[in-house]
């Protein structure tokens, strides 16, 4: 072994990339180069090389180059075991010439050759204080097509969760040293015949990736909507065999898993090199979380925005949404949020409230504020130089001037021969995009957005912001302020157009919210949700053909498809419009059953196509029965917030997604996989939307013990199961252990109010009920709720298994300073027979109204009901 200071510096410059962004269970810190650690450098030829010890350890095969990496269970993330030279764990497509201005596209590559790396050429090595390898510097001998080498840096590590065993991987930086022809690099590895894969960003077709190829760039092309619809791109993906695979690069590429080779999956991007991460942990919960603590946690939304939301299409003027506001009231419609959707300027972008269509907007904002309201505005990145005074009466055919202030400042998003980057964006209106890589044009654009957020304006939602790397075949050769080019900004762009909205919620609405289209990895400490974009109105899968014989965008499946990918890829909240966009108002029963579904999700938004989406308007939703069946599921929502809020919060804290499919929850069950419109809320909640319509719908239940949530009835899993599913419902299952919080029914707002008659949630003078399952094993189950302000009230609640008895353990009390008694509802037909004679030291009550009137430590049980309802009781061992 030979030690020296150049080679310990060589070593931390190599590893700095990674270990500044943070690997796995580091601080980010690149290591002192004398800090007194021993690098050895490797005598090559050599045979092989392991990096780490046990799980997420590396072993590099030197002659020729190979690396698999040690899972959790004991087996092996390897390369696909095939001689085809794409398939090697890296590989090179090289092509005699390379077109600048020509678009390759990497879901079809079509080089002159692939390549594969050579034999390691040197390799430098640095021991822990145990002796184990924990970082490798590699050069790899390159074909000359490629380059004269192939630096690699591993990085080996693990991070401790919260509970549970640790998450450990290795992390692989990679360069071409003077790269040459190189259309693209490849990353693949293998297949097991038995595994599901989820993740990849917002995804319509399927949670599970297994059999197609995903683009991570928007392109023309795919659906009737002219695009592909890959609105959030993230190149995370999380297998049932408890690894993740992250690659991160920016260039445009393409996840090919098991379309072409049912045993490989395989990541091209259109760039010399890449660096990509092969983590593993046994809990499906805490790896799908990592992808947070590498990238950055999610931004935490403030809890008003988890009440109810509803917009219009498009408003007639002031009086159509005070009306509205009206209407939802006289209702009972419990709804904290409404939005001002498109148009509302004088222009577009010009943050200027139309005049005409809007009078004394700052009086309608307070209006809207006093009544129980916060108030969202429409936005796109784009200043036009199209004439659109004739789509609304007080609208200008220009926009007053901002154009060409941003023209001759140097605002605007240019081509690569100096000319401004004019594009049509939407229904025949063409505008220059906003140069966010310039520091100077976000200011200005933060100041301009300030025209909003200074009236009262609570947040926006924020449409567009993807860049498509091509047109037809053909780069766009757009530059901007930074240098970069669409190729490394395509989705990048969004995150820098949300941080300007950011910035001027920050400056005059602390506690704004921006709920956003486009995102992608990395993005999502910068936006408080993402709504699908313009979904049909129907029940159609995506790309399944519509009425006009094109492929379609999709439906409620494709909402709950993406929900649930976008939870496995670091967004935790999401939104689809409730009844979907495209085509017009929906019917009256995909509308219900919609509702059904977002009532099971985080943020629940009613609007889209048609005049409206309010379920009073019987011109639109004939019947007596929409309006009972929205008024159900939307107070349902807003019961659920404080559960609902918990589930973001720890996201947004420790990374463990409040959403996962049931195939990732539950691994070791092939047989969940296939239902993609079934997804865990939190660990031991269970949401089956009739994504189709289905009456009865079928749901396959997990192993264990299932309690229907509006029944009760008990079931045991593994079972399929056909669940009468009225048009007024939606099957929902709560596994042992379970502890929800749930805000009184008669709550009407998440937004203080002056009405008195407007119930506040922190001000309901209500019971905040705890719906228990008692657990049978494992853990204890957990019931905590937050305030307005996102922190932790003194509303909390444990519950552990003592013995026969339940056990309840407050810290702090369950007793919550904003409420006049906490109610712990148990539902005790999980357990054979009558609860005991005593709870946790209980004495019987009279009746549950004595429960609830005051009796402290108290119990009442409703026989008919198999229930248990308890006031709190003090912190005792079951007697």
């Amino acid at each position: 072994m030979t030690t020296n200071r150049s080679l310990r510096h060589a070593i931390s410059s190599l590893s700095c990339a990674l270990a500044c962004n943070g690997g796995p269970g580091g601080s980010g810190d690149a290591p002192d180069p004398d800090d007194g650690r021993d690098v050895e450098e490797v005598t090559v030829p050599c045979d092989r090389i392991h990096v780490g010890a046990g799980s997420g350890a590396a072993v590099v095969d030197c002659d020729p180059f190979g690396m698999s990496v040690e899972l959790a269970d004991g087996t092996r993330w390897t390369a696909p075991g095939s001689a085809d030279p794409a398939l090697g764990v890296i590989a090179f497509a090289v092509a005699d010439r390379l077109n600048p201005n020509r678009y390759y596209d990497p879901l079809d590559p079509r080089p002159s050759a692939w390549i594969r790396p050579g034999r390691v050429i040197s390799a430098a090595l640095e021991r822990d204080a145990g002796g184990v390898v924990t970082r490798a510097a590699l050069r790899v001998e390159a074909p000359p097509q490629v380059g004269s080498a192939l630096a690699l840096d591993l990085r080996w590590g693990c991070r401790a969760p919260p509970e549970g065993p640790p998450v450990c991987g290795v992390d692989v930086g990679m360069t071409v040293e003077d790269p040459g022809a190189v259309m693209f690099s490849r990353l693949s590895w293998s297949l097991d015949g038995g595994e599901a894969l989820y993740g990849l960003g917002e995804r319509f077709d399927h949670p599970d990736l297994a059999g197609r190829k995903h683009a991570m760039q928007m392109e023309i092309g795919g659906t009737d909507s002219g695009l592909n619809e890959v609105h959030v791109p993230v190149p995370w993906i999380v297998s049932t065999r408890g690894y993740a695979v992250l690659v991160e690069e920016t260039s445009p590429g393409a996840f090919d898993v098991g379309a072409t080779d049912a045993a490989a999956a395989t990541a091209t991007y259109a760039s010399p090199a890449f660096s990509f991460a092969v983590v593993t942990a046994r809990d499906s919960w805490v790896l799908a979380g990592e992808v947070a603590h590498r990238t950055g946690m999610p931004r935490l939304p403030p809890m008003w925005s988890f009440g109810p939301q509803m917009w219009r299409n498009e408003l007639e003027d002031r009086a159509e949404l005070l009306d509205d506001a009206r209407a939802i009231r006289e209702h009972d419609l419990p709804v904290s949020v409404l939005w001002i959707d498109n148009p509302w300027q004088t222009s577009y972008n010009d943050f200027t409230f139309n005049p005409l269509q809007f009078p004394d907007a700052p009086s309608m904002i307070r209006e809207l504020h006093d009544r129980g309201f916060r108030v969202l505005a429409w936005s796109t990145p784009y200043l036009n130089t199209s004439d659109d005074s004739h789509v609304r009466a007080g609208m200008n055919p220009n926009t007053g001037g901002l154009y060409e202030e941003a023209l001759e400042r140097g605002y605007l998003v240019r081509l690569a021969y100096g000319g401004v980057a004019e594009m049509p964006w939407t229904s025949g209106k063409l505008g220059g995009k906003i140069d966010f890589t310039n520091p100077a044009a976000s200011e200005w654009w933060t100041e301009l957005v300030r025209r909003a957020t200074r009236l009262g304006i609570d947040g926006f939602k924020l449409d567009y912001g993807e860049l498509t790397p091509h047109l037809f075949g053909s780069r766009l050769n757009l530059r901007f302020h930074d240098g970069r080019t669409e190729s490394e900004l395509h989705a990048a762009y969004s995150v820098l157009y949300h941080q300007a909205y950011q910035e001027a919620l920050r400056r005059d609405r602390p506690e704004g919210f921006i709920i956003g289209r486009a995102s992608t990895l990395g993005g999502q400490p910068h936006v408080d949700c993402i709504w699908p974009g313009d979904l049909d109105r129907d029940f159609s899968d995506h790309r399944e053909p519509n009425a006009q014989g094109n492929p379609s965008v999709g439906g409620l499946p494709a909402a709950v498809h993406a929900l649930q990918s976008l939870s496995v890829s670091g967004f935790p909240t999401f939104g689809s419009d409730t009844g979907g966009y495209r085509g017009g108002a929906p019917t009256s029963e995909v509308l219900v059953r919609w509702a059904a579904h977002t009532a099971f999700t985080p943020v629940m938004q009613i609007g889209g196509g048609g005049d409206s989406h309010n379920p009073w308007d019987t011109s639109l939703y004939p019947g007596d029965w929409v309006l009972p069946a929205m008024r159900k599921f939307m107070k349902t929502h807003q019961q659920l917030v404080p559960y609902l809020f918990s589930l973001v919060r720890r996201a947004s804290a420790e990374g463990a997604p409040p959403v996962l499919p049931v195939g990732l929850a539950y691994p070791g069950d092939p047989d969940l996989r296939e239902d993609g419109c079934a997804y865990m809320l939190g660990e031991r909640m269970l949401v089956a939307p009739a994504c189709r319509g289905e009456d009865p719908r079928r749901v396959r239940l997990p192993a264990g013990t299932w309690v229907d949530w509006w029944t009760g009835e008990v079931r045991s899993g593994p079972a399929v199961v056909d669940i009468p599913n009225p048009i007024d419902s939606i099957p929902v299952f709560l596994a042992p252990g379970a502890v929800v919080p749930l805000f009184p029914a008669e709550v009407d707002t998440m937004v203080p109010s002056i009405d008195p008659a407007v119930v506040y949630a922190w001000e309901s003078g209500g019971a905040l009920v705890f719906r228990v399952v008692p657990a049978q094993e494992g853990r204890p189950g957990e019931g905590r709720v937050f305030g307005p302000d996102g922190a932790a009230t003194d509303a909390y609640l444990s519950v552990a298994l003592d013995g026969d008895c339940q056990r309840f353990d407050r810290v702090p009390p369950v007793v919550s300073t904003r409420f006049r008694a906490t109610v712990i509802e148990i539902d005790w037909r999980v357990f054979s027979g009558s609860p005991p004679s005593s709870v946790g030291g209980f004495a019987p009550a009279a009746s549950v109204d004595d429960v609830f009137a005051g009796c402290g430590g108290c119990w009442f049980h409703d026989a008919a009901a198999g229930k248990v309802y308890a006031t709190p009781i003090p912190s005792a061992a079951c007697r």
